[in-house]
């Protein structure tokens, strides 16, 4: 695994400097963890043990992915590179699915198209699982039909013309036992998906939140979850700082790492 992965603990205040909107309790504050392979980090999290025998993960192709993302003009143009995710990122979504073996996946905010692609590649070597992606800006999913198109993986990828807002077309999608949260970043919204999409997880499944370190109102509606006991929470610091937290239904395990 390239990169390195630190711990959050969720139960510390924001820095002082912070706005004082900021200052909530239970506020994620990184600290330095050794480099951990991805597949034993994912495992030993997910289901307390390292994979037996152990993941053959193909994360060389993942590295084409990104780097077809970042040489494509009209991805350049339209995202930058904020739209465009950090390796890890891809690298925890394609590892974290291949060890679940998710039979559905929801994408909420599709962007690029990048990380619909980590997630599909891990459906295609898992022989099984599909993915749904709901992205509300029409230009966004032209790019993600194109790069679906130009990866031969657009039988593995259905993407939703609706956002996440519209109750008819949340209602319509299946209960998934692997979701992606990625859109708007306000925490309003943010609690919101939380809330909404959470109703669709199964009950073994997981839900991934990206940008829970970078964003403080994304953090904030982290810090909720953590207090509300409802999720056993783990976050961890990317190598660029955006950050990525993992939630799982509660089995009653306290939600700090």
């Amino acid at each position: 695994m390239s990169g390195v992965f630190r711990r959050v603990k969720h139960r510390l205040s924001p820095p002082k400097t912070a706005p004082k909107q900021y200052r909530y309790p239970h506020a994620p504050r990184p600290r330095p963890m050794s480099t951990v392979s991805l597949p034993r980090f994912a495992a030993e999290w997910i289901e307390g043990v390292a994979p037996d025998p152990p993941l053959d993960l193909n994360l060389s192709a993942i590295a084409e992915v990104l780097q077809r993302a970042r040489t494509d003009p009209e991805a350049w143009g339209l995202l930058g590179q904020e739209g465009i995710s950090e390796p890890q990122v891809g690298e925890t979504l394609y590892a974290v699915t291949r060890w679940t073996r998710p039979k559905s996946i929801i994408e909420v905010g599709g962007y690029s198209g990048v990380s619909s692609l980590c997630l599909a590649l891990a459906c295609v070597e898992n022989d099984q699982g599909h993915v749904h992606v709901m992205e509300p800006v029409a230009r966004h999913r032209e790019l993600i039909r194109r790069h679906l198109e130009a990866a031969g993986m657009g039988s593995w990828i259905t993407v939703h013309d609706f956002d996440s807002t519209a109750a008819a077309g949340i209602e319509s999608l299946p209960e998934s036992e692997l979701i992606f949260l990625d859109a708007d970043h306000s925490y309003n919204a943010t609690a919101r998906d939380i809330k909404v999409f959470g109703q669709k997880l199964n009950p073994c499944g997981m839900l991934i939140l990206h940008d829970s370190v970078k964003f403080l109102d994304v953090r904030r509606a982290v810090a909720d979850v953590v207090a509300s006991g409802q999720f056993d929470v783990l976050t961890v610091a990317t190598a660029d700082g955006d950050g990525l937290s993992l939630m799982r239904p509660s089995l009653g395990i306290t939600g700090t790492a």
